[in-house]
């Protein structure tokens, strides 16, 4: 009876720890997706998580527009009442030898807002677009890259 009670004690610890093991690996499988001007311009902040109130979190991620593998990097901090994330985000496009650079701020809890962002080479560019975030399904990274050659002014990164 011991015996027993010892191996289900034993089986109960070892299906909790791998129930806790799996947590992070769990949590990591979501994405967030930051749709800039309802366009095909979305930006993936990998396993991105909105911080809590007056902390910060580095944003990892990329763009797959246009089928290219655009990495990006930044910071996100939620205010210290909660009730805004900023987010800036660097995301260059090495097939288009251009940067972009976005300042989103997006409302709590409804995740919508605006972006600022400028186009650095290839032909500047500014503007104010609407952001809206979601947390998305985890998103594959494209291995795609467009010879320079076959380059063309339809094929530009950002909003349209």
């Amino acid at each position: 009876m011991l015996l027993r009670t010892l191996f289900k004690s034993a089986v109960t610890i070892l299906g909790a720890s791998v129930f806790a093991l799996m947590l992070p690996g769990l949590s990591a499988a979501n994405d967030m997706c930051l749709t800039i001007n309802s366009s095909t311009y979305v930006l993936v902040g990998k396993g991105f998580i909105v911080p809590p109130k007056g902390k910060c979190r580095p944003w990892t991620g990329l763009t797959a527009q246009s089928g290219t593998n655009s990495p990006s990097s930044g910071t996100g901090c939620t205010s210290s009442d909660g009730s805004h994330l900023n987010l800036t985000i660097t995301t260059s496009f090495p097939d288009f030898n251009s940067f972009f650079l976005d300042s989103v701020t997006l409302s709590l809890p409804s995740r919508t807002g605006t972006d600022v962002n400028f186009l650095l080479g290839g032909g500047d560019f500014s503007g104010t677009f609407p952001a809206v975030a979601v947390t998305c399904a985890s998103q594959p990274i494209p291995a795609i890259t467009i010879d320079s050659a076959a380059q063309t002014t339809q094929i530009r990164p950002g909003p349209r």
